[in-house]
C-alpha cells in the first residue's frame, strides 16, 4: 500500500515537507532543569545497541553522545563502547572509499592527460565531489562533536524527549525517533509520508493521531526548525527559524511504541504538533510552524488524563505565538 502512495506523491511532485528538520537540545542536564526528570539510560542503551547491529533508521545526533562521556556506570561504559565501535567502522568504510576514489582520480587524470574527453572529464568531476564529501564526513567523525549542527535532527533521527509515566506520573527523559512508526504496523512509512508533523486540526481525524492524542504525549526541546521556501533568488532554499530572544522552546508531541513480531526490536517514535504560522514565518513564505508551549501547559500536556481535550484545544487557539527570526542556508 505504502509503495502505491509513494508513487502517487512522486507523480504529483509532492516532496517539500514542513519542519523536515529541527535542532534539539541534547543536554540531559539542560532538559532536567525544567523537570524533575529521570534519564532512562536503559532505553538509550537499546537505541545504541540497535544502531550497532546495523538496523535501519537508528540515527543518533552526535551531541547526544556527550551525555555519556562521564557516566560512571556499566550502562555508560557500554554505550561508550558502542559509540567507539560505530565510529571506528564508519572511519574504516570512509577510508576504504577514499582510497578507491583517489586511485580512480589518478587513473582519470592520466587518461585525460593522454587524451581529453568529455566523458572522462565528467567522471573526474564526480569523483572529486565524492572525495570532498567523504573527507568532510571523516573530519566530522574525528572532531569533537560540539557544533550546533551536531544537534540537528532529520527524519529517523533520535531526540532526548520527556514523557510522563502513566502509573506514577514520574517524568522521564527517553530517546524518541523523529518519524512515527505506528504500533502494529507491518512496514515503515515511505519517506514522502509525513509522519513527524501532527497537524493540530487533525488530532481527532487522522487515525494515527487519534489513537495517541490524550494518551501518549511527549515534549521536545527545540532551538530552531528548518523549512523549504522560495528564497530571495526565487529558488527553493532552506530557511532556519529561531526565537528572537534566543531561548529554547518546548514543543508538544505525540509518541508511539512499535515492537517487531519476534520481540527483538523496539522503536519508540514521535511527531511534533504543528499549527498555522506566526506572522514572521508566514512572511518568509511557509504555511506551518511547530506549536510551542509554556511551563504550566507542559505539565498538563504530559499528564493528559487530568484535563479534557477541550482544555488543550483552547490553549492551541489562544496561546500567543512566539516571535521568530530567520536565516537562509546554502545547504539542506
Amino acid at each position: 500500500m505504502f509503495k502505491k502512495i509513494d508513487r502517487w506523491l512522486a507523480k504529483k511532485g509532492i516532496n517539500k515537507i514542513m519542519c523536515y528538520s529541527i535542532k534539539v537540545e541534547t543536554s540531559f542536564k539542560k532538559i532536567q532543569h525544567n523537570f524533575a526528570a529521570d534519564v532512562d539510560y536503559k532505553r538509550f542503551l537499546r537505541v545504541y545497541e540497535n544502531r550497532s547491529k546495523g538496523l535501519e533508521h537508528f540515527n543518533i545526533p552526535r551531541n547526544i553522545d556527550r551525555n555519556f562521556s562521564d557516566l560512571d556506570t556499566a550502562i555508560g561504559e557500554n554505550i561508550r563502547d558502542h559509540i567507539q565501535t560505530f565510529n571506528r567502522v564508519r572511519v574504516e568504510k570512509i577510508e576504504k572509499k577514499l582510497a578507491e576514489k583517489k586511485s580512480l582520480r589518478d587513473e582519470l587524470l592520466k587518461k585525460i592527460e593522454k587524451k581529453w574527453s568529455k566523458t572522462s572529464q565528467k567522471k573526474l568531476e564526480t569523483t572529486e565531489r565524492v572525495l570532498s564529501r567523504s573527507l568532510s564526513q571523516l573530519e566530522k567523525i574525528l572532531k569533537d562533536p560540539c557544533k550546533e549542527e551536531d544537534s540537528r535532527v532529520f527524519m529517523y533521527s533520535y531526540s532526548p524527549s520527556v514523557i510522563s509515566e502513566p502509573r506514577t506520573g514520574q517524568k522521564k527523559i527517553i530517546p524518541l525517533r523523529y518519524q512515527i512508526r505506528p504500533a502494529g504496523s507491518l512496514e515503515e512509512f515511505p519517506t514522502k509520508i509525513n509522519g513527524f508533523n501532527a497537524r493540530i486540526d487533525s488530532l481527532h481525524i487522522r487515525k494515527n493521531w487519534r489513537r495517541l492524542f490524550m494518551k501518549s504525549h511527549a515534549a521536545i526541546m527545540l532551538s530552531s526548525f528548518f523549512e523549504w521556501v522560495v528564497g530571495p533568488q526565487q529558488k527553493d532554499q532552506v530557511v532556519e527559524f529561531f526565537p528572537e530572544n534566543g531561548h529554547c522552546l518546548w514543543s508538544p508531541a505525540l509518541w508511539d511504541s512499535w515492537t517487531s513480531t519476534d520481540g527483538k526490536t523496539t522503536i519508540e517514535s514521535y511527531a511534533i504538533l504543528t499549527r498555522d504560522p506566526s506572522l514572521e514565518v508566514a512572511a518568509v513564505g511557509h504555511d506551518r510552524s511547530p506549536q510551542f508551549m509554556d511551563t504550566e501547559f507542559m505539565n498538563s500536556w504530559l499528564s493528559p488524563e487530568v484535563k479534557p481535550s477541550t482544555y488543550f484545544y483552547d490553549y492551541f487557539k489562544t496561546h500567543r505565538q512566539v516571535k521568530m527570526d530567520h536565516r537562509f542556508h546554502e545547504k539542506a
